[in-house]
């Protein structure tokens, strides 16, 4: 079908927008353009999140098979999330703290993914998101 890519990213602040155009680039290339905003604005998030969190080396995967899905993967084995643990991510879509710095990029990731999760690895973790691949992005071709 599209593949499978990888990305190896070192753990600074350059490395969010390597993302990004890594992401885009892969998507035009396997003629999921309709995906490109919403995939790149979750990677820098969660890119983001792993450069300034776990400032360990990062990995990249986007692939497809039913969906697309974006993976980031960091050598940090600390816990992800003890607030939104405590809190609950629902509590925390239904009522953000919009004082906040920071704390929006797995909000956004959890809003506009059509699935998404953490999985703890020996290693580190790994955060992943999906996203629907629509008609206009499997490789039919719409017009419109």
């Amino acid at each position: 079908m599209h593949g499978h890519d990888r990305l190896r990213l070192s753990p600074h602040v350059e490395s969010v927008r390597a993302g990004r155009h890594f992401v885009q680039q892969t998507l035009a290339r396997w003629h999921l353009e309709d995906l490109v905003d919403v995939a790149t604005l979750l990677t820098s998030e969660a890119v983001t999140n792993a450069v300034i969190h776990a400032a360990t080396p990062v990995l990249l995967d986007v692939y497809t098979r039913e969906q697309l899905v974006i993976e980031v993967s960091d050598h940090d084995t600390t816990a992800v999330l003890p607030p939104v643990a405590a809190a609950g991510l629902e509590s925390l879509l239904e009522e953000p703290d919009l004082d906040a710095e920071n704390g929006r990029g797995l909000m956004l990731i959890a809003t506009l993914a059509d699935r998404w999760g953490i999985v703890p690895t020996a290693e580190g973790k790994t955060v992943w998101f999906a996203l629907d691949l629509t008609p206009c992005s499997d490789g039919a071709g719409c017009s419109g």
